[in-house]
């Protein structure tokens, strides 16, 4: 990673959870709704989407049918490809956006995922995806499920994927 005139920077190992089994105060400007997250595992998605490829990943009135957010910091990394650095996506043709979990704050981000049809957020590991599925419904996203394993699930059960280089990507 490129030195961007930080120093002396710490993380605190254990993160939010860890924070608060302490019973340290934590404070929410905005809190998400308490709600529970619905998954999909790898071997559900892969026919609904196989099935939604079969009509153009849209239903009879165009609208879609399947939609991929993949949350992953992967694809936001410099891409300066020194070590011919690459990212694996699910091999798909229905629409799949790419973003970071905090740019779901920004309405024209917003506006790329649909509101019809399916949505499954894609983590690295499916940990992230309750929190995106928390804060999506506060804009009227009702159909959304996290991709439980994540990536790692889906590349484990070696289902399709595409790789591309990090230094190509737009």
């Amino acid at each position: 990673m490129k030195n961007r005139g930080y120093s002396n920077i710490k993380i605190y190992n254990g993160g939010i959870k860890d924070w608060k089994k302490s019973r340290l105060p934590v404070k929410s400007i905005d809190p998400l709704p308490d709600m529970e997250t619905r998954f999909i595992d790898v071997d559900e998605l892969l026919p609904v989407m196989q099935s939604a490829e079969s009509q153009n990943c849209k239903d009879e009135s165009g609208q879609p049918l399947v939609t991929l957010l993949d949350l992953r910091t992967e694809h936001h990394l410099d891409g300066d490809d020194t070590a011919g650095s690459a990212v694996t996506e699910i091999k798909t043709t229905c629409p799949t956006v790419f973003c970071l979990l905090d740019e779901l704050q920004n309405p024209q981000v917003r506006q790329q995922i649909p509101k019809q049809g399916l949505v499954v957020t894609i983590t690295e590991t499916g940990n992230r995806d309750k929190y995106a599925a928390k804060f999506m419904s506060k804009f009227g996203y009702t159909n959304l499920k996290g991709l439980r394993f994540g990536m790692r699930g889906w590349i484990k059960k070696d289902y399709p994927v595409k790789i591309h280089s990090l230094a190509k990507r737009p």
